[in-house]
């Protein structure tokens, strides 16, 4: 039997050095980008076994992005319904933040380019 109510917390953190340098014909320079940056993060959740069939989940993620300087609060909720042993709802809501951590170039004569 499972518990009927548990808890989740976590950290993450991640440190994004992006040096990027685009120039046509070898002489001019189109982009040059030099940024450096931390993302760290808290999240916890509370999820609720209701009864056999209702599982309900709610919980809150903070983000600090160090390059905008600024505290990003997330919230989420989902919900699962067990309408038998092949079949379930599920919906979910919530407030996503997300950080650039590439770039994509196009080119004609190259293809794309993922950074």
């Amino acid at each position: 039997m499972q518990p009927k109510n548990q808890l989740e917390f976590g950290l993450q953190s991640t440190y994004n050095d992006i040096e990027y340098e685009y120039t046509q014909n070898d002489t001019i320079n189109i982009l040059n980008r030099l940024n450096t940056g931390w993302t760290n993060s808290f999240y916890f959740q509370d999820k609720q076994t209701i009864n056999d069939k209702l599982i309900l989940s709610g919980g809150l993620r903070a983000t600090h992005y160090s390059v905008t300087n600024k505290l990003y609060i997330e919230p989420r909720a989902n919900f699962t319904y067990l309408l038998s042993n092949s079949f379930k709802i599920k919906g979910a809501w919530g407030k996503y933040n997300q950080f650039a951590n590439r770039i994509v170039r196009e080119d004609i004569q190259q293809g794309s380019r993922d950074f």
